[in-house]
């Protein structure tokens, strides 16, 4: 939820009874982590250590920077791959109208 809500792409590392979450951004020199680690007793997770300074910008509209004319198809499919989230079709075509506005500027 929060590599969504802020733009982030983040990598996770996990083991049985940790986690280790890493900014990719910035060309792999953002310096944001998170450690985490569960905690049995109260059957939880409990953050242990984040540095919570990004040095990477918000990763939107770069698909439809580099390839304009993706279809809505491919868009949800990089959706489901990279966010594990799955979207509708309307909501797919409403995110691509929204890129190409900010890419291109609207008419309005």
């Amino acid at each position: 939820m929060y590599a969504l809500a802020n733009g982030k792409n983040l990598k996770f590392d996990r083991n049985d009874k940790r986690v280790n979450v890493k900014c990719v951004g910035a060309k792999g020199k953002c310096k944001w982590y998170a450690y985490c680690t569960y905690m049995f007793v109260v059957n939880s997770w409990q953050l242990r250590k984040i540095i919570d300074n990004h040095s990477s910008n918000r990763e939107d509209g770069e698909e439809v920077t580099e390839n304009p004319h993706m279809k809505i198809m491919d868009i949800r499919d990089k959706d489901s791959r990279k966010w594990n989230v799955g979207i509708s079709r309307n909501m797919a075509f409403s995110s691509k109208a929204i890129a190409r506005d900010i890419v291109d500027g609207s008419f309005a």
